[in-house]
C-alpha cells in the first residue's frame, strides 16, 4: 500500500474532520479559517520532508516523486493565500459562507487536486478531478442567497460535468486502443505503434480537452467571466490558481510520459494563440475587476500553453516558475478585490478610483500585482515570462513567441488603467469605502506575503527555476 506516499492527503483528510468537528464544539467560525491554514502547512512541511523521496503506492496507481511534490507545494500555495483572504474578510460571516462548510470543502478539493498531480493511473486521474471538482461547484454556489452565485454554481457544474464526459470517454478510447490504464504502460504501447491507432488519437484529444475545460483555455472558456462575477471572491481566488496548477501539472505528466509519441504541442499551439487572442481582446472591455481577472487568466492560460509547446525539462521548469508566481501575483488580486468589494456593489474602476489616498497600502499592493500580471520587472510577472519565451524560442516557435508578446503590450492597457484609476482618477466620496481600516486590516497578511513572493520571484528567479527544472527533469 505505502501510506507514505498519500502521507500529505491523509492530513488533509484529519484536516477535513477537524475543521468540521471544531465548529460544532465550539458554536463559533472565528478561528476555523486559520486553523485550516494551520492543516495546509502542516501537509506542506511533510511534502517538503519527503521531497527529495520517491514514494510509489497502492500498486504503482501513485507517484510521488519531485514533479509531484513541486506542483503540490504550488496548489497549497494558493490555497494558503485563498485560505487567509476568506479567514480574514469581514464580511464572510455576514453572507454564510465562510464557515465550516466552506473550509472543510475547500480541503477536499486540494485532496483532489492532489491526486491529479501524484497519479499515474486514470482512473486515479478520474477520481481526483472529480474529487477536486464536486466541492469547487459548491462552494462557487455558497452564497445561497444571492441569485448570481447560484447560477454561477451551476453554470460551472453544467461545464464540469461536460468536460468530465470528455475526460471519461477519453480514458474509455486511450485503454481500448493500448489496453493499459497506467501512464507508463500507455506510453510503452504508443512507443511500439498504438500511435497509429485512431481511437489513441480522439483519445489522446478529448483527454485534453477535459482538462482544457478546467484550465478555462479557448474555447472551453466561456464559463469563467460569469462564475468569477457570480461566486463569492476568496472562492475565486481559490479556483483561479490551485485547480489550475494542478490541470496544467497533469497536462505535464500525461504529455511527457503517456503521450510522449503524440504530437500534442499542435493542439496547445492552438489553444494558446486562442487563449491569448480572446483573453487579451475581451479584457479589454471590462470595468468590473472580477471579470478582468477572469479574461486576465483566459490570456495567462495562453502564455502557460506557449511553455507546454516546448519540450523538455528547462521548458517545463519554466511552467511550473510561471505558475507559482501566477498564483501568488492572481490571489493577491483576488484578495483586493474581496476587501474593497460589498454584498450590495461589485467593484470597479470607478470603485478603485482614489484608492491610493483613501487605502495607499491596498492601492499599493494591488499595483503589485498588476505590474506582475502585466510583466513588468522586477516581477514574477515578467521573470516568468521571459522564462517561458526563452524555451519557446529554444524550440523554434518564433511565431508564437511574437504573437504572446504582442498580445503582453496588448495587456498593458488595462492592467494599468486600474493602477491609473487607483492614484490618478479622483475619488468619489459618495462611494463610501466598505470598511474602516480596522476592519479589512486581516488581509494585510495576505497583501504583504502575495506581493513579497510576487517581487521576490521576479528580482532572484534563478534559484526558484533551478529547483523546478530539476523537479520537473523526473519526467524525462
Amino acid at each position: 500500500m505505502n501510506f507514505a506516499s498519500i502521507a500529505p492527503e491523509i492530513i488533509l483528510t484529519a484536516g477535513v474532520l477537524l475543521v468540521m468537528v471544531w465548529e460544532i464544539t465550539t458554536g463559533g467560525r472565528q478561528n476555523l479559517g486559520y486553523l485550516t491554514a494551520l492543516v495546509i502547512i502542516v501537509a506542506g512541511a511533510m511534502v517538503i520532508g519527503q521531497y527529495d523521496r520517491v514514494e510509489v503506492g497502492f500498486s504503482g496507481m501513485v507517484q510521488a516523486d519531485r514533479f509531484g511534490h513541486f506542483f503540490r507545494l504550488i496548489i497549497y500555495l494558493g490555497a494558503l493565500l485563498a485560505t487567509m483572504a476568506a479567514a480574514s474578510s469581514w464580511h464572510g460571516e455576514a453572507r454564510g459562507v465562510f464557515g465550516a462548510e466552506f473550509f472543510s470543502l475547500l480541503l477536499v478539493s486540494v485532496i483532489g487536486m492532489d491526486l491529479l498531480v501524484i497519479g499515474a493511473n486514470l482512473i486515479v486521474v478520474f477520481l481526483g478531478l472529480e474529487i477536486l471538482s464536486l466541492p469547487l461547484y459548491a462552494m462557487a454556489a455558497g452564497r445561497t442567497q444571492s441569485d448570481t452565485a447560484v447560477e454561477a454554481g451551476a453554470k460551472y457544474f453544467l461545464t464540469g460535468a461536460f468536460a468530465s464526459g470528455f475526460l471519461l470517454f477519453g480514458i474509455a478510447l486511450v485503454y481500448g486502443a493500448t489496453g493499459a490504464f497506467t501512464f507508463e504502460g500507455i506510453g510503452n504501447a504508443v512507443s511500439r505503434g498504438a500511435q497509429l491507432d485512431p481511437l489513441m488519437w480522439i483519445g489522446g484529444v478529448l483527454l485534453l480537452i477535459g482538462f482544457l475545460f478546467k484550465i478555462a483555455a479557448v474555447p472551453f472558456h466561456s464559463w469563467a467571466p460569469d462564475v468569477y462575477t457570480g461566486a463569492p471572491t476568496p472562492t475565486v481566488a481559490f479556483f483561479a490558481a490551485a485547480p489550475k496548477a494542478a490541470a496544467v501539472g497533469l497536462l505535464l505528466r500525461l504529455t511527457l510520459t503517456a503521450l510522449v509519441d503524440l504530437p500534442m504541442e499542435t493542439v496547445f499551439w492552438v489553444v494558446a494563440w486562442l487563449s491569448m487572442f480572446v483573453g487579451n481582446l475581451w479584457a479589454l472591455r471590462q470595468r468590473d475587476l472580477k471579470r478582468l481577472l477572469a479574461y486576465s487568466g483566459i490570456a495567462h492560460i495562453g502564455y502557460v500553453l506557449v511553455g507546454l509547446c516546448a519540450k523538455g525539462s528547462a521548458a517545463a521548469g519554466a511552467v511550473g516558475f510561471y505558475l507559482m508566481g501566477y498564483a501568488a501575483m492572481t490571489v493577491g488580486a483576488f484578495a483586493v478585490v474581496c476587501a474593497l468589494e460589498t454584498k450590495e456593489r461589485a467593484t470597479t474602476l470607478e470603485t478603485v478610483a482614489g484608492l491610493g489616498r483613501r487605502r495607499p497600502g491596498i492601492a499599493a499592493a494591488l499595483t503589485i500585482f498588476m505590474f506582475a500580471l502585466t510583466g513588468i520587472p522586477p516581477t514574477v510577472g515578467f521573470a516568468g515570462k521571459f522564462a517561458v519565451f526563452s524555451e519557446a524560442l529554444k524550440a523554434g516557435n518564433l511565431g508564437l513567441v511574437i504573437w504572446a508578446v504582442m498580445f503582453s503590450a496588448v495587456s498593458v492597457y488595462y492592467y494599468l488603467r486600474v493602477v491609473v484609476a487607483m492614484w490618478m482618477w479622483p475619488a468619489d466620496e459618495s462611494i463610501p469605502l466598505p470598511a474602516p481600516r480596522g476592519a479589512i486590516a486581516g488581509f494585510g497578511a495576505v497583501l504583504i506575503l502575495a506581493s513579497i513572493l510576487t517581487l521576490l520571484l521576479g528580482i532572484y528567479p534563478q534559484p526558484f527555476l533551478k529547483v523546478a527544472s530539476e523537479s520537473l527533469f523526473w519526467l524525462l
